[in-house]
């Protein structure tokens, strides 16, 4: 009995705490659940490369902020913008992105845009190389280079590209200069504003030199040669005997020079050596004999020949005295025959003259034996003009003006065993004409004529035998005619 007594407190006390204790005091409660996110960023707006930090505050039912809970962040566009587990943004290409944070299975977001990064500005601009030589007809490309205020590359701008002065050389949208005439000119680069610059000088190396007919209205008609190697070069006249020299064309080795004198009803056709000197009148006989050419090998001369109240038809005659001449297109009756030109040295060993045989208002390039046989069309088309043929050096080609069905006097180049003919400056399309005498340098590289697409005076003009690099070789206030090639002696 005594062991009860003793243990009935203890037993009741136990009882008394197992039902909270005597005074009712608070149950024990969980952590509040979350009701809310709200979502912020420092920037919402970004450039491209740019970083922001977002931050997330979490609110229970009753508005009470919560802290201390697991946040995990993700992007809504992970290629415009990632987040990383701190709540920092970067910011990777241009558009919009929607932020969202996670947490106790309840999201909040916010939404942020990303711009482009606005262009670095460009500092300065550099031309490589600064400078260089290239020789006429040939090309060279030049880059350009532009930096910002730090002195780092700039990429992905776009360059304007200038040449100071175009009748030496021109340059391409991708910095490709190409070679004209000789000279020295600036190229310039400019980038946003920043412009560099770089100099090219152009030379050549010809073994030829052009002469060609010069008229102006202050003095008679006069010849005169023009070394094109050199860009400060004058023009020299020729002291050719006669009133009115013209139409000159130098012999195959440059020794001496054929030309026309005009009478007063009348031309003859005179021989003298290249400096003018010793002057042979080969025909002089009353007639209009004009358009003079040299055959390969010197020895000959063929020539257009009108006599008065007759047609006109190709003749040749020896080059030193004028004698044993003879009619070579008297077979076509009575038509119209001119230019003759004689070929090279063919491969089988023959000699050809082209010439223009006009009839009915129309005129193709025909060509026949240096003897006259063997007569034949080259060109066959009968609604245009076709006249002033030259040969190629590999006597493979012609070059001639043609004129009519909407062609103004253009160039073009035939094949010598015949066809339609093409037009010479395809890229260029044709000039503003008329182009007249065009005549193949003696290397092939280049055809010469004259033209005044530029402006009211004719000028002598090169283009090379692809119909490209077209270069003005005069500039001066008079027409200029019938350009030729005369080699060099020295």
């Amino acid at each position: 009995m005594r062991f009860a007594r003793l243990f009935a407190p203890a037993i009741a006390l136990a009882q008394l705490l197992a039902c909270g204790g005597g005074g009712g005091g608070d149950p024990v409660i969980g952590p509040p659940p979350i009701a809310r996110i709200d979502v912020s960023a420092q920037a919402p707006v970004l450039t491209v490369g740019s970083t922001t930090r977002v931050s997330a505050t979490l609110y229970d039912s009753a508005g009470n902020v919560i802290t201390g809970r697991a946040i995990t962040w993700r992007s809504s566009d992970t290629t415009v913008a990632s987040v990383g587990n701190d709540g920092t943004v970067t910011a990777l290409k241009a558009g919009p992105a929607r932020i969202t944070a996670t947490a106790g299975g309840i999201d909040g977001s916010t939404d942020i845009t990303v711009n482009d990064a606005p262009p670095a500005a460009v500092d300065r601009v550099t031309v490589s190389p600064s400078t260089r030589t290239l020789e006429e007809g040939t090309s060279g490309t030049y880059t350009a280079t532009a930096y910002d205020a730090q002195d780092k590359v700039i990429t992905g701008r776009g360059v304007t590209w200038t040449v100071q002065d175009p009748s030496v050389a021109v340059v391409a949208a991708n910095g490709e200069v190409t070679a004209l005439r000789p000279g020295m000119t600036i190229v310039s680069a400019r980038i946003d504003g920043r412009t560099a610059t770089a100099t090219v000088r152009i030379e050549a190396n010809y073994a030829f030199e052009l002469i060609y007919g010069r008229y102006d209205s202050s003095s008679d008609p006069a010849v005169y040669a023009l070394d094109i190697r050199d860009p400060a070069a004058v023009a020299r006249p020729f002291n050719l005997a006669g009133r009115v020299p013209q139409q000159a064309v130098p012999s195959p080795d440059g020794l001496r020079v054929a030309y026309v004198v005009l009478n007063l009803y009348s031309s003859a056709i005179y021989v003298a050596d290249r400096d003018g000197r010793n002057p042979v009148a080969l025909i002089d006989d009353g007639s209009l004999n004009d358009q003079p050419d040299w055959s390969p090998d010197g020895a000959s001369i063929a020539f257009r020949r009108r006599p008065i109240g007759g047609g006109t038809d190709i003749w040749v005659m020896n080059s030193t005295d004028g004698g044993n001449a003879r009619n070579l297109t008297a077979g076509h009756g009575p038509t119209n025959q001119g230019w003759p030109a004689f070929s090279p040295v063919l491969p089988d060993g023959s000699v050809r003259i082209a010439y223009s045989h006009a009839e009915n208002g129309a005129a193709q390039i025909w060509s026949m034996r240096a003897d006259g046989s063997d007569r034949r069309p080259v060109t066959t088309s009968p609604a245009v003009y076709d006249d002033q043929p030259g040969w190629s050096p590999d006597g493979s080609r012609l070059v001639f003006q043609r004129s009519g069905d909407a062609i103004f006097g253009d160039i073009y180049v035939v094949d010598a065993t015949g066809g339609s003919g093409r037009l010479l400056m395809q890229l260029a399309g044709p000039l503003a004409g008329p182009q007249v005498s065009p005549t193949w340098s003696p290397d092939g590289r280049l055809v010469a004529f004259a033209s005044r697409h530029e402006g009211s005076y004719y000028q002598v003009y090169t283009v090379w035998f692809d119909g490209t690099r077209l270069a003005r070789r005069t500039s001066d206030s008079a027409d200029h005619d019938f350009p030729r090639w005369m080699m060099l002696t020295s």
